[in-house]
């Protein structure tokens, strides 16, 4: 699946939060979220699912 980084962004903004703070609800690092929303690799779908349940928005409105 792809990510839309400007989505996350917004979702994020919309709803007060930091990637250092989604990082940590994913228990990952910043830097692999980086990656994750480079849009370089196709995320699977449980990754975007957790991605999108961390940002309180359904998998469908950050994804392409």
């Amino acid at each position: 699946m792809k990510i839309d980084r400007k989505k996350v962004d917004d979702a994020m903004a919309e709803n007060g939060l930091t990637p250092k703070i989604v990082a940590e609800k994913l228990g990952i690092k910043p830097t692999q979220l980086s990656i994750l929303w480079s849009g370089k690799r196709e995320s699977r779908v449980s990754t975007v699912t957790k991605l999108a349940d961390a940002i309180r928005v359904s998998i469908k409105d950050i994804t392409v």
